[in-house]
């Protein structure tokens, strides 16, 4: 079987054939094996860098022709697979000579990263044949040369101005970026043609730093608010990204009305139907109006009919319709009123003129402002027509309303419902007047008089709080306006009970409240008071222009104050710790504070005074006695002021040692000083007395008293106490211990000691009479019974008894040396040498104690 993989020739080739235990054949083999004579239009093929793909972009592809040049059929079937970035497909096919076949290649790159894949192809079943195809997927970084262009301002123009703006794109890609700019601005005086544009809006920016600059036109006509706009580059047709915005405005004069139109509907003759409309700057600059009268006569009258208006502020026109003969339609259109550099605005008036229907009844309506109250007129359709009426009632009176529209069938009776909502109040002699005019369809008409009398405002809401003394409580109040304009209300507190404020309850809120049209706002009120009471208020919102007002009746409690704050205090035991408490007296007269609590270790003044309409710091001390946690409350209680009331969490840490005491002293000897220590506690108080030494072999080297009785403490300095430590070695070393001195209530002192052993010193001289014995003290200083052996210095000196004893642990024993010598006009001196040989449990050394003595002669003493 052959099956080359490229072009090859076999002449000369052997084949050898070995037979286990038989013959040995040669076998030669011939032939030749050429490549199938298969062109392709490239075998490789680099689509470059091209941007990571995203639905909807334009796909680059390429066509690959393959040709059979040969001069028989050829079988070609792709045999490699797709992959995500490179996508084609060629059926297997049987390509006949001088035939064409073609493969397109289209590449999706989908991250940034490089690309190598070979398409394979199988000729004739035996030979492959590869195409390379290669590319590389980058970011779209297109952006602004520096930060402050991305967000442009065109700035703050005038009408009729014009600014111009660059911009420069920089495309930082690894490929060439082509694409558009688009701007939709949301702003609809933008949109206006030859108010805003950009150019050029098509670019081709090459790869790896390219620029190109955009420039930005803004020439505004008239005022234009502020506005900030999106420019959004867009490629294919179906990618977009935000690339910078841009700002800015024109300040300019817009005066508009509330309505452009306004119909007054039917009013009789020789009466008259006010309406109101309102005129408002909405610019940024102030301009004046100015109506011309002449056209409104001499059915309509407008006033005011000039003026100024300032950025922001509006104006109440007053139109009043007062037709002086009948007429079904009457109508002023496009009534102009001039603005001061400005394109001038119109109005379109409209309405109709009626004879007087008899009045068929007199509607009386009566509420409290600002709430409803409805009233119901029956219309009656007395005719047998089958076509139903179409009722248009006309209510003349802006504090009445009623449905617009109302359908009647034949014999049907319609209750119509015509409600009063009073936004003013009345007064006697003077209410609220109206009419409800309906047409009908035989000709005729009804005509009913509305009278309305609207009454004080109920309360709000009526609000009843308990405060604890002492905090500070703040309630909002959700205040109404009822216009179509903004109003400011004044706001008043009146006090309702008791007759008289104490100066001890503060009620504060801020004088004056703007509310916008149709809205609410939120008013806060705060209330304090120093003790338990109950006060009530009615907290008035009153506009000035018209007297209107609303209010709300609220009531505070002042209940029993709870913990006004919580002091956390930690301090070293018999340290000093401050916490200062500033109180207020808000009265006319001196105040008289009285203290108590169940801490001991705090320290405070038990009463003391504030002058009147001052305020003044309370100092409390800390001052812990023993390491130990607790809890307490701090009252402070005034006649006038009620109850104060703290809560203390009081931790004493643990305290530094005492200053150190140092002996010195030789072996044998002992030595006495006192340590000083104070007592705070307020009783007289004993302490105990107890040395903790660091080893056993130093037991017993300080010794003091097992207790100590200290005089009650006299002020924050404390009592001074004095204790004698003895200190006795037993040993030649450094010694260190700690004499604790320590009481359940007064706490705990830890008295550092050091003690420094020396060498035992000669004692004496002890005067030895001639002929006589003196007695030497000799002290087993050791704890445990030790064996000492006695000698003296010269012979003169004798010890009488025995020189060797046996003597208890720290146990006195008394050698009895005499003294003896011929020449008696000589005095001599001499030595005792008391020597201890220590048993091995206290270290086994040798320790001798040197006594001097004088010899003496009775008689030249006396």
């Amino acid at each position: 079987n052959l099956s080359p993989l490229k072009a090859l020739e076999l002449n000369g080739s052997h084949l050898s054939l070995d037979i286990e235990n038989g013959p040995k054949y040669q076998i030669v083999l011939s032939g030749r094996a050429i490549e199938p004579l298969i062109k392709f239009s490239f075998v490789r093929c680099n689509f470059g860098p091209m941007f990571v793909y995203q639905s909807g972009m334009k796909v680059k592809s390429k066509e690959l022709v393959i040709t059979n040049n040969g001069t028989n059929d050829m079988s070609i079937e792709c045999i490699s697979a797709e992959s995500d970035c490179f996508r084609y497909k060629l059926d297997s096919i049987l390509l006949s000579p001088g035939k064409t076949a073609k493969m397109e290649i289209s590449y999706y790159p989908r991250e940034h990263t490089n690309y190598h894949h070979a398409i394979r192809f199988l000729i004739n079943g035996l030979n492959i044949r590869s195409v390379e195809v290669l590319g590389s997927g980058c970011d779209l970084v297109v952006d602004v040369s520096n930060n402050k262009q991305r967000m442009k301002n065109l700035g703050t123009l005038r009408p009729g101005q014009v600014t111009n703006r660059m911009i420069t794109l920089v495309n930082r890609s690894l490929t060439a970026a082509n694409f558009r700019l688009i701007c939709t601005p949301n702003c609809n005086a933008l949109l206006a043609p030859g108010i805003f544009s950009i150019s050029p809006t098509n670019f081709s920016i090459p790869a790896k730093g390219g620029v190109a600059e955009v420039a930005v036109r803004f020439s505004p006509k008239s005022r234009i608010p502020k506005f900030t706009e999106e420019v959004m580059m867009e490629m294919d047709d179906c990618f977009s990204m935000p690339i910078f915005a841009i700002t800015g405005s024109c300040q300019g004069i817009e005066i508009e009305l509330d309505m452009s139109s306004m119909a007054f509907g039917p009013v009789m003759l020789r009466a008259k139907s006010v309406r109101n409309i309102l005129l408002t700057n909405i610019g940024d600059v102030g301009a004046a109006f100015q109506w011309d009268i002449s056209k409104f006569g001499p059915d309509f009258s407008i006033v005011p009919a000039g003026g100024y208006l300032s950025p922001g502020m509006n104006v109440q026109l007053r139109v009043t319709f007062h037709p002086l003969q009948q007429n079904p339609d009457i109508r002023y259109d496009h009534l102009p009123c001039r603005i001061e550099g400005a394109k001038p605005i119109y109005l379109t008036l409209t309405g109709m003129c009626i004879g007087q229907p008899p009045v068929r009844d007199t509607l009386t309506f009566g509420s409290n402002v600002r709430e409803s109250v409805t009233r119901k007129v029956n219309i009656a359709n007395n005719t047998t027509s089958k076509v139903p009426w179409m009722l248009q009632p006309v209510i003349e009176g802006e504090h009445w309303s009623g449905d617009e529209a109302i359908t009647l069938s034949s014999g049907e009776v319609y209750p119509y419902e015509i409600t009063y909502t009073p936004l003013t109040m009345t007064q006697i002699g003077n209410p609220h007047s109206g009419s409800l005019f309906v047409p009908l369809p035989d000709g005729t008409a009804l005509l009913y008089i509305l009278v309305g009398n609207a009454n004080e405002p109920k309360p709000l809401d009526t609000i009843v709080r308990d405060v604890p003394c002492k905090v500070t409580y703040t309630e909002s109040l959700i205040v109404p306006n009822w216009l179509k304009k903004r109003q400011r209300f004044k706001v008043v507190r009146e006090l309702v009970k008791p007759d008289k404020l104490e100066s001890t309850v503060k009620l504060e809120g801020i004088d004056y409240i703007q509310v916008g049209a149709l809205s609410e706002a939120s008013y806060s009120l705060t209330f304090f008071t120093y003790r338990e009471t109950t006060v009530q208020f009615k907290i008035y919102f009153v506009n000035e222009a018209d007297g209107e007002y609303n209010f709300y009746m609220v009531t505070f409690h002042g209940s029993q104050p709870g913990v006004l704050d919580v002091f956390d205090m930690t301090c070293s035991v018999r340290k000093t710790k401050t916490q200062t408490i500033t109180l207020e007296n808000p009265t006319s007269s001196t105040v008289t504070f009285n203290c108590q609590t169940s801490l001991q270790e705090l320290m405070f003044a038990s009463s003391f005074h504030i002058p009147s309409e001052t305020s003044v710091p309370f100092s409390i001390e800390f001052q812990p006695l023993r390491v130990a946690e607790q809890s307490g409350k701090l009252y402070l209680n005034c006649n006038e002021l009620g109850l104060y009331t703290y809560m203390f969490n009081l931790r004493g840490a643990e305290p530094s040692k005492e200053m150190a005491t140092h002996f010195r002293c030789s072996l044998g000897l002992t030595q006495t000083q006192q340590v000083r220590f104070h007592n705070y506690y307020k009783s007289k108080t004993e302490f105990a007395c107890k040395v903790v030494q660091q080893s056993l072999r130093e037991k017993g080297e300080f010794l003091v008293e097992k207790s100590i009785t200290a005089a009650p403490s006299g002020g924050a300095n404390g009592t001074l106490v004095t204790l004698d430590v003895v200190y006795e070695p037993t040993m030649l070393a450094n010694t260190q211990a700690q004499l604790v001195v320590s009481s359940p209530l007064a706490g705990q002192f830890t008295f550092p000691l050091y003690g420094t052993c020396t060498d035992p010193c000669p004692q004496g001289p002890y005067v030895v009479t001639l002929g006589r014995s003196s007695a030497i003290p000799v002290k087993n200083i050791f704890h445990s019974p030790q064996q000492f052996t006695f000698s003296t210095h010269p012979d003169c000196f004798t010890i009488k008894g025995s020189a060797t004893e046996t003597i208890r642990g720290k146990k006195l024993h008394y050698v009895n040396v005499s003294y003896d010598y011929p020449d008696r006009t000589v005095t001599k001196l001499g030595s005792l040498t008391a020597t201890c040989v220590k048993s091995p449990d206290i270290g086994g050394d040798v320790v001798k104690w040197v006594f001097y003595l004088k010899g003496s002669i009775v008689e030249k003493e006396k």
